[in-house]
């Protein structure tokens, strides 16, 4: 489970229950999708964009938002779950994707990792964005 704000009495590191915090992640990163709608962060879609997109939808969820992750030395961070690429999120038909490991010691600017070709709705996402006004 990921650290999170959900803190209490019993839960000194957040929210421990999966569906309980999927649905409190889902609550707050729609209402930050919607003002991301309306206030898009102007940018090129790199690296450094792309956390600070990370940081303004899950701000309220996690203390960690828009930051690099990295695993302890010697271990790896794997991330494995549906295609959201090309099926939205919730279908219930998304194959799961297989995990994607990345070493601990990963240069910040290393090769990309190879990844299924994004599908047109992605595209027109990211234009949408990239086109629009610029937000602090």
């Amino acid at each position: 489970m990921l650290r999170n704000k959900f803190t209490g009495p019993g839960k000194p590191y957040g929210e421990t229950d999966p569906a309980k915090l999927t649905k409190l992640e889902e609550f707050y990163a729609k209402s930050r999708l919607a003002e991301l709608a309306d206030r898009p962060i102007r940018g090129r879609f790199d690296y450094e964009h792309r956390k600070a997109i990370h940081r303004r939808i899950f701000q309220d969820v996690y203390e960690w938002a828009g930051q690099e992750r990295v695993a302890p030395v010697g271990e790896f961070m794997t991330k494995a779950g549906p295609d959201v690429v090309h099926y939205l999120v919730g279908e219930p038909a998304a194959p799961q994707v297989p995990p994607l490991q990345l070493p601990s010691n990963r240069p910040r600017h290393a090769p990309r990792v190879s990844r299924p070709a994004r599908s047109e709705a992605s595209d027109l996402v990211r234009d949408h964005f990239s086109q629009a006004k610029s937000v602090p």
